[in-house]
């Protein structure tokens, strides 16, 4: 399994409304008491649909941000883990001010995680695991 993650590589753009649509629409349809965690994996900027892979798309975060907030507001807990993030994603996924650019964050309080490697990712799930 680690030389398999180990051969991944990244290509086309990245639009990260996808996966946190998917996963609010499967986890709204459960009734149950039970908490529910998002955890988003990305390898960096809101690029949209890939047609520009290298430049950061605002629509592409808007709608993010907007899922992201939704997921939150229904009482969802949303982790991010972010692989070799430049500063500008890592603030899009945490939340704060970047080039005086306000970030809501797509992340819950607390559950943003960067990571560079395997063995980070294997502790980041760890730590994951063990608050949930």
């Amino acid at each position: 399994m680690q030389n398999w993650v180990k051969k991944l590589q990244a290509n086309g753009g990245t639009n990260p409304k996808y996966g946190l649509e998917i996963a609010n629409k499967k986890l709204s349809k459960l009734n149950d008491t039970n908490p529910k965690y998002v955890i988003l994996f990305t390898d960096g900027e809101p690029t949209g649909d890939g047609s520009s892979a290298n430049t950061w798309s605002t629509p592409a975060q808007q709608n993010a941000e907007n899922e992201a907030s939704a997921i939150k507001t229904a009482g969802m807990t949303v982790y991010t883990i972010g692989f070799a993030l430049t500063d500008k994603a890592s603030t899009f996924l945490s939340g704060g001010t970047y080039s005086g650019e306000k970030y809501p964050g797509i992340a819950s309080p607390g559950c943003a995680f960067e990571v560079d490697d395997m063995d980070g990712l294997m502790e980041i799930f760890k730590a994951i695991q063990s608050t949930i």
